[in-house]
């Protein structure tokens, strides 16, 4: 499981924006790990989920293969996360540090140091 973020707490899957998120790459099962899934699902169906993470521990390579409610629990946070600071922190940054560019007949009055005026010629 990812650190928490700071920013928002309420996402313990993910640790952004203070970290970029590492997730763990998935793998195809080969035909050698066909049985030891077989296995696994089979503890699962008959609702063994001591034997289930047994066969995890002895055969952690599978982690890599299974998708759970955690791996895609991780995924809504990072991708919530990655939302709301482009909706409240990233739109709010570029409202306050891009330039306006203004186009007008004449030099508007109150121009600041920075500011871009172009002249409409006709």
């Amino acid at each position: 499981m990812a650190a928490i973020s700071a920013t928002y707490p309420n996402l313990n899957g993910t640790s952004f924006p203070e970290n970029i998120d590492s997730f763990p790459k998935k793998t195809e099962p080969g035909i050698e790990d066909l049985t030891k899934i077989e296995q696994y699902h089979a503890k699962y169906a008959a609702h063994d989920l001591a034997g289930a993470n047994a066969i995890l521990s002895t055969y952690p390579e599978l982690k890599t293969m299974l998708i759970n409610a955690e791996t895609l629990n991780q995924y809504r946070d990072a991708i919530i996360a990655i939302e709301t600071y482009y909706k409240y922190q990233y739109e709010t940054y570029l409202a306050n540090t891009t330039k306006q560019i203004i186009i007008n007949q004449n030099q508007p009055s109150g121009q600041l140091k920075d500011d871009i005026w172009l002249e409409v010629i006709s």
